[in-house]
């Protein structure tokens, strides 16, 4: 999966399951405790919710050749994470 082309935003987590869904692969959910200490999180629900419907959006207008997004783009056998998209000197593969 080319995990270094998704953001560093919340929404990130839409960006894995679209990635493993045009991979066609199988997602497990496993339940982990979570303890997050003393730290205050504060996420903007509307902007969450905006970017993973624009994410949604933009991942299915690619199916239908509208867009395209190397992000989406599932890695082929024997290449890894974000590597597997980029040149050699960072610019993205086509």
């Amino acid at each position: 999966m080319p995990f270094a082309l998704n953001t560093d935003d919340f929404h990130f987590d839409t960006e894995i399951i679209i990635q493993f869904v045009f991979a066609k692969l199988r997602i497990k959910e496993l339940p982990i405790p979570t303890y997050y200490g003393d730290e205050i999180c504060r996420v903007n629900g509307i902007k969450y919710a905006a970017n993973v419907m624009i994410q949604t959006a933009l991942a299915r207008s690619q199916s239908f050749r509208v867009w395209y997004d190397p992000e989406n783009e599932p890695a082929t056998a024997g290449e890894s994470g974000g590597d597997a998209h980029r040149k050699p000197g960072g610019q993205l593969a086509r």
